[in-house]
């Protein structure tokens, strides 16, 4: 009930699927957000398929406990967008970051040529929930692969920045010859 213990269940600790869209997974205010950490699935969040899109993830704490300042890793990437689309992850408010850290994959997946125009932006990926210590993700902070495009990591206006630290591979990785159009800033 503290948040403090690994009680993660056996597989996501949240999953949107099958064309399911304009879901809202936490909330840019202060403890509007969900702790999802310790599962054991494909990720603590996954956004999965080619009609699945729109939706919202903002205000959570992926991986650490409910403190924000351990780990309690998802066995998978903290948040996986495997075809989804027109997903945004995180936003300009402070209130609307999602701490994503600590994970035992990437602190962010997203992967497959339908995963199309997905925003990222305004998180603490790698670090505690205020942003002074190193907790990282095993992999890399954010992974886009397998033909995924037309994603934007960050960008120049206020607020729209990301944190990415102590990342066990690479702070961002772009790979595979289909990924394409992928913009990253600030």
């Amino acid at each position: 009930s503290t948040g403090a213990l690994d009680r993660g269940n056996g597989l996501n600790g949240i999953l949107v699927g099958n064309s399911a869209g304009a879901n809202i997974i936490g909330q840019a205010v202060a403890g509007g957000g969900n702790v999802v950490s310790g599962n054991n699935g494909n990720a603590g969040i996954e956004i999965n398929g080619s009609t699945t899109g729109s939706n919202l993830v903002q205000g959570n704490i992926v991986g650490l406990n409910a403190a924000g300042n351990a780990a309690l890793a998802n066995s998978g990437a903290g948040i996986l967008i495997d075809g989804g689309q027109l997903t945004t992850i995180g936003g300009t408010l402070a209130a609307a970051r999602n701490v994503i850290s600590g994970n035992a994959l990437q602190g962010i997946r997203i992967t497959a040529n339908t995963a199309t125009a997905n925003i990222v932006q305004g998180n603490y990926i790698g670090t505690n929930v205020g942003g002074t210590t190193v907790i990282g993700n095993t992999r890399s902070g954010i992974q886009i692969d397998n033909g995924a495009d037309s994603t934007q990591v960050g960008g120049t206006a206020a607020g729209t920045e990301n944190v990415i630290a102590g990342s066990g591979e690479y702070g961002i990785y772009l790979t595979d010859s289909g990924t394409i159009v992928n913009r990253i800033q600030g």
